[in-house]
């Protein structure tokens, strides 16, 4: 198992609307050149498997504190039921948040 550098980073945003995904992150007291990644994930159908259109990633190294707000499209006929974002340091796993979608349209 990978340990995650010190600081910490949290999900300050997530939601689908209008066509797109967003999601918002902030992070502090990350040591230079941690490897930052964040993936999400759309429940197109309830009970349908998470799927994750490659637009909805993001890699990038990060240091000391900061912000980041990415907004993808995600043009469904269906509409998601619930967004989900993985978020690792270094390669380790340090937080999943799940949000809601919006009412499914199929």
């Amino acid at each position: 198992r990978v340990r995650p550098p010190a600081g910490t980073v949290s999900v300050t945003g997530l939601r689908w609307s209008a066509g797109r995904l967003r999601l918002g992150l902030a992070w502090t007291r990350l040591p230079a050149r941690t490897a930052l990644t964040a993936v999400a994930y759309e429940r197109p159908l309830p009970g349908g498997a998470w799927t994750q259109p490659a637009a909805l990633a993001l890699f990038e190294d990060a240091s000391g504190s900061g912000a980041r707000r990415i907004a993808a499209p995600a043009p469904r006929v269906c509409r998601p039921t619930a967004v989900r974002v993985d978020v690792f340091l270094d390669g380790a796993r340090v937080l999943t948040r799940r949000g809601p979608g919006v009412a499914p349209t199929c």
